[in-house]
């Protein structure tokens, strides 16, 4: 017995949704604020990406798309990554991908992304604050 196309697609819907709201805890874990899927993947009333962030955390200024399932990551990149993890012997790691045509990715473990993001998100929450204390040190 075949699955007719709206099955097809209604299970689609269902495991992108499920890979979103995993993202969405894990980033809202990690950075605090408020992380959640956009209804239908955004389609609904024309947001971008599948998380919407605010409540001043980092993520609010990014447009965050999710891919779940077992082909979201091609078979070369996760070998490439998984012998890079063995080579990096405990250090964090990325993998630069080059196209001669000019564009150039960057690939790196999210628990390592996610430490650079709070630690970016420290350093300017501290800028602010020097930034307000001197502008209080010039008024007074």
């Amino acid at each position: 017995m075949s699955k007719t196309r709206s099955e097809i697609g209604r299970a689609n819907k269902k495991k992108g949704a499920y890979g979103q709201t995993l993202s969405a805890k894990f980033w809202k874990q990690e950075l605090g604020g408020e992380i959640k899927s956009t209804p239908r993947s955004g389609a609904w009333w024309n947001f971008p990406g599948d998380l919407l962030a605010w409540n001043n955390i980092i993520a609010d200024k990014w447009i965050i798309e999710v891919k779940y399932g077992k082909t979201a990551v091609p078979k070369r990149i996760k070998d490439l990554v998984e012998k890079l993890r063995d080579d990096a012997d405990g250090k964090d790691y990325w993998l630069e991908l080059i196209d001669p045509r000019g564009k150039t990715y960057i690939i790196l473990d999210r628990k390592v992304f996610a430490k650079l993001l709070v630690e970016l998100q420290g350093w300017r929450k501290n800028n602010r604050e020097q930034g307000a204390g001197e502008i209080n040190k010039k008024a007074s």
